[in-house]
């Protein structure tokens, strides 16, 4: 049936028409619901005339079933919690109702319970994240193809005037002064990050591969920072996203406070996250100035008060260096420090590794 109205909702346009999104997702949600209600009342049906080893196996096509449907229905995350719902409970109502070791197996199920839908809400925030940088994008290549267009039309519009003889010599003039002006601003919009006005993650992509191709040719030192706002869809979910973007903008103000080299730079790389390339930088003096960073936004006490952390706003940061040429690749270089981040945020956050 679920496959039915995927065929219906991607290959029958006039099908298609005729509903909502709403009723669609609605339609989607009846049926994965119904698959879960079914799966569990069967498995339920089976493991009631089993012995516990064959029990087993059972309960192992339960959970197969459970860990499939994350990717087919993680995108609409409570689609898949009242699916997991209606497949495990069941069967866990079952085993704990019983007594000797099918309590242990109530016990697994719970457990394998909690961890898939922590699992499917990682992936729903993932995919969630990833259609909102895509989204991004979007607007971006409409209002570079929108800036594009209007260049393009601008210039034929030069040429049919001075093959015409329309135009005076000042007003050519002015009119290519004003598609010099419209380029600019196009390569702003494809390099700047418009909420924080600092560089995107496009302009970094390519000054780090400029930066470490000129360490690597001069055999220098080159740091890389990640830097992430610690609980920020906390701080969002708590105080809206007005608060969340001026503690962005907050943010990168201190960064940009203690990055005082013109070969310093600093973009956003997506989401809460930041990277600073510091050229010609050893570890030590980057770790250092990473943890004069972090202080300071510490010291800055933006209100957070949902934060596990501290009640105000925190960062935590990565680190990476390259020395003597021994990193290969600018990716690589990025995978240390992305590696680092991960170990500050397990270690409790608020800090530098």
């Amino acid at each position: 049936m679920r496959l039915l109205l995927r065929w219906m909702y991607g290959a029958r346009e006039t099908v298609y028409k005729q509903f909502s999104e709403r009723q669609w997702i609605v339609f989607f949600s009846v049926l994965c619901v119904a698959g879960g209600a079914f799966w569990g009342a069967a498995l339920n049906y089976v493991i009631r005339m089993l012995p516990l080893s064959e029990s087993m196996v059972i309960l192992s096509i339960g959970f197969a079933l459970a860990t499939v449907a994350i990717g087919m229905m993680a995108a609409v995350w409570w689609v898949y919690v009242a699916y997991l719902t209606a497949l495990l409970f069941p069967l866990i109502f079952l085993f704990v109702s019983q007594s000797g070791q099918f309590e242990l197996l109530g016990l697994l199920s719970t457990a394998f319970y909690g961890f898939n839908l922590i699992s499917s809400r990682k992936m729903y925030q993932v995919l969630r994240q990833s259609i909102i940088h895509q989204l991004s994008n979007d607007r971006l290549y409409m209002a570079l193809q929108n800036e594009k267009d209007r260049v393009m039309s601008l210039n034929r519009q030069l040429e049919m005037d001075v093959r015409a003889g329309k135009r005076t010599a000042q007003e050519l003039l002015a009119q290519k002064h004003e598609a010099e002006q419209l380029a600019e601003r196009l390569h702003t919009l494809s390099a700047i990050d418009g909420l924080t006005g600092i560089a995107n993650r496009r302009t970094f992509d390519e000054v780090l591969e400029r930066e470490w191709s000129r360490a690597k040719r001069q055999h220098a030192p080159l740091s890389l920072l990640l830097v992430d706002i610690d609980h920020f869809k906390l701080l969002n979910d708590h105080y809206g996203h007005q608060y969340g973007d001026q503690c962005l903008k907050s943010v990168v103000d201190v960064m940009r406070s203690h990055l005082k080299r013109p070969s310093d730079f600093i973009a956003r790389y997506g989401g809460e996250e930041f990277v600073v390339i510091l050229p010609m930088t050893t570890a030590g003096a980057a770790q250092s100035l990473a943890e004069e960073i972090r202080e300071a936004v510490a010291n800055a006490r933006m209100e957070h008060q949902v934060s596990p952390v501290l009640p105000f706003v925190t960062i935590s940061i990565g680190l990476s260096c390259m020395c003597d040429n021994e990193i290969l690749t600018a990716k690589t270089l990025f995978e240390k420090a992305d590696t680092a981040l991960y170990a500050a945020k397990m270690g409790g956050r608020n800090r530098v590794c």
